[in-house]
């Protein structure tokens, strides 16, 4: 089984208009929903092997403060500059290239594309990506390449409105 979880950066400020899009740091509710889904993700007994993020500050200051706050184990944790602004498929591509030596892999980006990835993955479509969610889904395989719509088993997903999560199917 192989264990996706789709993670939408925490909130970012917009306080400071000299700054670009790319550079947007986050805020202090940000930091704390962070380490808040870090905590859920470690009560639901997850054991995410590798963090994917986008390079942008946002994104990837939420992997750091997710990896720093995850107790279960250390993720590996790799940033890429192409993940800004990606496409669904340029994330397929990015999932189904991840070695099958990690079972668990957790990727962090920005919307539009995370939902629309989602919902490219599930029957239910979801709403609106909150900043701060995280779906979890299981595949019923043993490779990251065939990972698609059609080995789906079940998810689940969290938001800061809802830490308990929402079942996917």
């Amino acid at each position: 089984m192989k264990v996706l979880n789709i993670v939408r950066h925490a909130k970012s400020s917009w306080d400071n208009s000299n700054i670009t899009d790319f550079d947007r740091p986050l805020t202090k509710r940000g930091t704390k929903n962070a380490k808040e889904l870090a905590t859920v993700l470690d009560n639901a007994h997850t054991h995410i092997d590798l963090i994917v993020s986008s390079a942008a500050v946002r994104a990837k200051t939420t992997a750091n403060v997710i990896a720093e706050h995850y107790q279960s184990n250390q993720p590996k944790l790799i940033t890429e500059e192409r993940l800004y602004h990606a496409t669904v498929e340029s994330w397929m591509e990015t999932i189904q290239g991840t070695s099958n030596g990690f079972d668990e892999l957790m990727i962090i980006g920005h919307q539009p594309t995370l939902s629309m990835l989602t919902n490219s993955l599930i029957s239910d479509p979801i709403d609106h990506v909150i900043t701060s969610s995280c779906s979890r889904l299981l595949f019923d395989t043993m490779a990251w390449s065939q990972v698609t719509r059609h080995t789906f088993h079940k998810g689940v997903h969290y938001n800061r409105h809802d830490w308990n999560g929402i079942a996917l199917k």
